[in-house]
């Protein structure tokens, strides 16, 4: 069977999620302008300002180009009538290959990129750019460094205050610390001043707790110490994430984790826990930490009678679907099946069925 034929749509089921995709490099295009602007606003009275900054205009610009490239990808794709299940196909690719890049599966994404381009190009489609800078500086904040991450904040600070994020203020305390450990007491006045006051304008008993750290002439207190941990640097990890993908409207769990975990919950019931089963989804042991805490479905067993012998299935007799849209237990295709020719010859309609078409059917 061909794909034309396998699915003869002639709608674009997946307009919507291409509509979707598209927001994503249409935000960030919105967010690059503003900031191209930004910067010129700054450096036009300073002709060497201006030659500085420069290369921050053209880095930007070149983003932007990249984003409009994407942009007009996925529209076109959300305004094309799908046919075919080809389409179907390359956003499943596009799902699996994003999953790959954010979950830093190097080597295989950049094995499965170069199989698709021989058909299509990928980074369009993709959200590769997005999720290598956000490891990028994931990275150096698990290596305890703070530089990356805060230029990231600094360009992107209207979208952090439109969500509330604290992540900067982590980040400068995280600073302010270590320069108090130094005993660097200067340097931490003029930074304290600069950066923290700000913050703790509503936060009066956080602000005298951090400024009172310049008293210290030995170690730090116990909850400080906590401050330099790896654990610590883990979880700013964690926050600077959430962020990253909140304000570039990408999801903090993947769409192809959501997808899967939709659809398996429909084939989890309540005895699959006390089961090993090799034929159903939900029991397979390298599927189990993704299906552990999905809902059951409603229906612990089936409640479907056999068309042929009117029994009704059960998980040791399953339903069984014949291509011609009947629906017989085991018992009975094993009954009426020709173990010579392996087929099934179906009692009501006379049909000889090959046993490879006969599918094992789930009921909810």
């Amino acid at each position: 069977m061909t794909p034309e034929t396998a699915c003869p749509a002639k709608t674009n089921k997946l307009a919507p999620e291409w509509e979707k995709e598209a927001e994503i490099p249409l935000r960030e295009i919105k967010h690059l302008l503003k900031l191209c602007q930004n910067i010129a606003e700054k450096s036009s009275s300073d002709t060497a300002v201006f030659k500085t900054a420069l290369p921050k205009i053209r880095k930007n610009i070149s983003k932007i180009e990249e984003n409009l490239q994407r942009y007009a990808e996925r529209k076109k794709r959300a305004e094309k009538p799908s046919e075919t299940c080809e389409e179907e196909t390359i956003y499943t690719e596009k799902l699996v290959f994003d999953f790959l890049v954010k979950q830093k599966y190097d080597a295989t994404a950049s094995e499965m990129k170069h199989l698709l381009e021989q058909s299509h190009p990928v980074s369009p489609l993709s959200n590769e750019s997005f999720f290598a800078e956000m490891n990028e500086i994931k990275s150096t904040l698990m290596n305890k460094r703070c530089t990356e991450a805060l230029k990231w904040t600094a360009e992107n600070r209207p979208r952090l205050k439109r969500i509330n994020s604290t992540f900067e203020e982590e980040l400068r305390t995280q600073e302010f610390i270590a320069l108090c450990e130094k005993k660097k007491h200067s340097q931490a006045i003029c930074f304290f001043r600069r950066f923290l006051v700000s913050f703790f304008q509503e936060k009066i008993a956080k602000e005298k707790e951090l400024a009172g750290l310049l008293a210290f002439k030995g170690k730090l207190p116990g909850k400080y110490q906590e401050k330099k941990t790896d654990k610590r640097w883990g979880d700013l990890a964690e926050q600077f994430q959430t962020d990253f993908l909140t304000v570039t409207g990408l999801q903090n769990t993947h769409s192809l984790e959501r997808i899967l975990e939709t659809g398996l919950s429909l084939f989890k019931t309540k005895s699959c826990g006390d089961r090993k089963s090799s034929e159903c989804p939900t029991c397979i042991p390298f599927l189990r930490p993704l299906t552990k805490d999905i809902l059951c479905s409603a229906q612990p067993r089936s409640i479907l009678l056999c068309s042929c012998c009117g029994e009704k299935t059960t998980d040791t007799n399953p339903p069984m679907l014949l291509p011609n849209g009947k629906v017989y237990c085991l018992d009975s295709v094993t009954k009426h099946t020709n173990t010579q020719k392996n087929t099934f010859q179906c009692p009501i309609t006379g049909a000889e069925i090959s046993l490879a078409e006969i599918k094992k059917m789930f009921i909810f």
